[in-house]
């Protein structure tokens, strides 16, 4: 009696937890070689998982919702015209940022809105003039197996992020 119990339970979990993975893989977007990975990352919705296959990429990134960035040994190098973003903006840092993750500043210029949950995964930033990475006002941020490698000014900047997690 008790293991035709057990069977139930675990067919009725089993039921429940099929739509939900079902429907994190539908909203996962996908990048290949030659597609952008900033059209992804803006297209996705807060909260949503932008996965980056194998590859090299140009271009620097902006991240300022909540996010996963999830890459397949991806690497992610300056493009001939950077975009301009928060971290390339005048008065901001030296060079231009691989990847930018950052706070929704208001108006004034003191307001903070800060974000929350991003993870960038599995991902090398390399040859950027300016940091690697740069993080600024986000409330969890995770970072799991990135390099940063032969960036100008230094691999990460973080600041005013609380609850940050760094694995390899």
């Amino acid at each position: 009696m008790k293991l035709v119990r057990l069977a139930g339970i675990l067919a009725l979990l089993a039921a429940l937890l099929t739509p939900v993975a079902s429907a994190s893989a539908a909203s996962a977007i996908s990048v290949h070689p030659g597609q952008s990975i900033q059209a992804a990352i803006n297209k996705a919705p807060a909260g949503g998982l932008v996965v980056v296959e194998r590859g090299t990429y140009k271009g620097n990134l902006e991240i300022k919702r909540s996010l996963r960035l999830v890459g397949h040994e991806a690497v992610i190098v300056p493009a001939a015209k950077p975009t301009k973003n928060f971290c390339v903006a005048p008065n901001s840092f030296t060079g231009v940022t691989g990847i930018c993750v950052h706070a929704v500043f208001g108006a004034d210029g003191q307001s903070i809105a800060p974000i929350s949950n991003v993870s960038v995964e599995g991902i090398t930033v390399q040859n950027f003039s300016g940091p690697g990475i740069v993080a600024l006002g986000v409330a969890g941020f995770r970072v799991v197996r990135v390099v940063t490698a032969h960036n100008g000014e230094m691999g990460m900047f973080i600041n005013m992020v609380s609850s940050l997690s760094l694995l390899s």
